[in-house]
């Protein structure tokens, strides 16, 4: 089976709005302007609504009341509107449980959000590519979505397939997912982010975000792995905790990390884990 025919045996795939398609196609477009996020977000009353009252909450502490959307991503600046309109447009398709995969509807956005973040700052911290931080984030915000879509097509018995391969052999849940339905989420998330027209860089790091390439240079697929495995380490862990997250020599080497480096951006990352907690609970 491959992912396209996985996709057509789900019978509810993830609805996102059409201006959160919209914000997607217009990363990486150089010619893309802050008017050009208003127009499209104007256009959608629901996600008006939520960038609204998002820049109205405490977590962004405005001097005053935000009553426009002009005004709202004119205070939060091009990058962070884009990154709060797609998290915003995408939370209710990221916001849903998984049985298959054990995942209760708050453990899949906390993770997708981690991610995004932990892809936003490796973006911004390393010198091996050149990657905006904001199509770092998007990937990271996304690269589980070919999940929501696997949870739909899969029969109990190839999820009790998938499951005996990970406890008899040890395996991943990607490399299980492989030898029973011939594909595995990756590369259905991919396949759907083509099916939506998204670029082309988003759907690749998607498709390879357990498979990424690092060598001869490192494409946005690694940054979506290393900020995956931050994510997945620190998401277990209580704010207060001091995780060590340790990364392998080749993939330092190929990032452009030093030790110490890798030590300040898990550090950030963790930072910013705990005040998404904070928020949260607040």
């Amino acid at each position: 089976m491959n992912a396209s025919e996985l996709i057509e045996r789900a019978n509810d795939l993830p609805v996102v709005p059409e201006a959160g398609l919209r914000l997607l196609q217009l990363l990486g477009n150089p010619d893309t302007s802050i008017e050009d996020i208003v127009k499209v977000v104007e256009c959608d009353p629901v996600l008006s609504a939520k960038l609204l009252k998002a820049c109205n909450s405490a977590e962004f502490g405005m001097r005053g009341p935000v009553a426009s959307i002009k005004q709202a991503v004119f205070y939060l600046g091009y990058g962070r509107a884009q990154r709060l309109a797609t998290s915003l447009s995408f939370d209710s398709a990221l916001s849903r449980s998984m049985a298959s995969y054990e995942l209760t509807s708050a453990e899949f956005w906390e993770h997708s959000m981690m991610t995004a973040h932990a892809a936003e700052v490796i973006a911004d911290a390393t010198s091996a590519l050149d990657v905006d931080p904001s199509i770092a984030f998007t990937a990271g915000l996304l690269h589980d979505i070919g999940k929501l879509v696997v949870e739909q097509a899969v029969t109990d018995e190839e999820t009790t397939e998938i499951r005996a391969l990970i406890v008899a052999e040890g395996i991943s849940r990607y490399e299980a997912e492989r030898r029973v339905l011939g594909t595995d989420h990756g590369e259905v998330g991919g396949k759907l982010l083509e099916d939506w027209n998204l670029p082309w860089h988003l759907v690749k790091a998607i498709e390879a975000h357990h498979a990424p390439v690092f060598r001869p240079r490192p494409t946005l697929s690694a940054v979506v792995y290393l900020a995956n495995c931050i994510a997945h380490a620190l998401g277990d862990s209580t704010p207060e905790a001091e995780v060590e997250v340790v990364m392998d020599a080749e993939c330092a080497a190929a990032m452009g990390f030093s030790e110490r480096q890798w030590e300040i951006v898990v550090a950030a990352i963790q930072g910013r884990l705990k005040a998404a907690r904070s928020a949260s609970s607040g």
